[in-house]
């Protein structure tokens, strides 16, 4: 939790992972809380929205990583949409036309990031 946690961040704050990719990830926590092995399943007796609650809620408190990786993709796009920063400046000036979204112009890394959840921001 301490030390994988800040990677994930770090690399949540950029990019979308795959829904596949967050799931895998998901399965193995899931798989060593129940068996102290990742690779080793076991019948898993608590739902995982429960062992995502605070522990003062009844939870482990293990943060769910598909939620951690939506959360910090909208906030990607409400800096893009919302602040005048280095690199979304570069961004605007790169991937909008009069404030029209690019699309199918992916030569960046973050922008299909942005560009996949931009809607859900627009819509706030």
């Amino acid at each position: 939790k301490g030390v994988l946690l800040p990677m994930l961040l770090y690399s949540f704050y950029i990019y979308s992972w795959p829904k596949v990719v967050v799931k895998h990830m998901e399965r193995l926590i899931r798989n060593f809380i129940w068996s102290r092995d990742a690779n080793s399943p076991k019948i898993v007796t608590i739902a995982w929205k429960i062992i995502c609650r605070p522990c003062s809620e009844g939870g482990l408190g293990v943060t769910s990583i598909s939620t951690l990786n939506k959360a910090t993709t909208l906030k990607l796009n409400w800096n893009f949409l919302h602040t005048n920063e280095q690199w979304v400046t570069f961004l605007r000036a790169r991937f909008l036309s009069n404030k029209v979204p690019m699309v199918g112009y992916e030569s960046s890394s973050v922008w299909p990031s942005i560009l996949r959840d931009l809607h859900h921001i627009r819509l706030i």
